[in-house]
């Protein structure tokens, strides 16, 4: 996480929702921020989550309101 860029997009577009580990990055970010897309890393810059980790395809559906 450290080598990403500044706003990277982080999305799944695997087949499982364990491709992505969402643990870490809340663990890595110091706070929980579940409500939110982005993500805040300790050396300033910020991640953007899609879907919270699971399948962008479906997370992001329009009829899931949830995401």
């Amino acid at each position: 996480m450290a080598k990403m860029k500044d706003q990277a997009i982080v999305c799944n577009i695997g087949h499982f929702d364990n491709e992505i580990d969402v643990a870490s990055i809340e663990q890595y970010s110091g706070r929980d921020q579940a409500a939110g897309r982005s993500r805040d890393l300790p050396d300033g810059k910020r991640i953007i989550l899609l879907a919270k980790g699971r399948l962008v395809n479906l997370g992001c559906a329009p009829a899931i309101p949830a995401m």
